[in-house]
């Protein structure tokens, strides 16, 4: 059948007196379910930046490393760890005992800060 330019068409149009093949689905085992985050309470998650030292950063890390072994499997990223912890600072204290406590440990601090432009 020429198309509307003129030119021959590939496509052949299905025969009504052929019965197409009817393609019988096959059984595909389920995919695992995906691994929650424990801490996120399912709500939508937010790329943000954290600045570790190099201490805490050994210890996310060890974390994962040892939860690679783990069975059932559970999320233990670097945000699974820092969400877990977030959610029991939050549990234990408030926002004004978080403050008095960074002020607390910046007491210390003597140097310039960090210059403004």
């Amino acid at each position: 059948m020429p198309s509307p330019g003129g030119q021959q068409s590939d496509a052949k149009a299905p025969d009504p007196a052929r019965p197409t093949p009817s393609v019988t689905p096959t059984s595909k085992p389920a995919p695992p379910e995906p691994i929650a985050p424990a801490a996120a309470n399912n709500s939508d998650l937010t790329k943000v930046s954290i600045y570790l030292d190099e201490q805490s950063d050994a210890y996310l890390e060890t974390v994962r490393s040892a939860a690679r072994n783990t069975r059932p499997r559970v999320d233990a990223t670097r945000s699974a760890v820092v969400r877990l912890a977030l959610t029991r600072l939050a549990d234990e204290l408030d926002a004004a005992e978080v403050i008095a406590e960074l002020q607390r440990n910046a007491a210390g601090h003597t140097g310039p800060g960090r210059k403004r432009g």
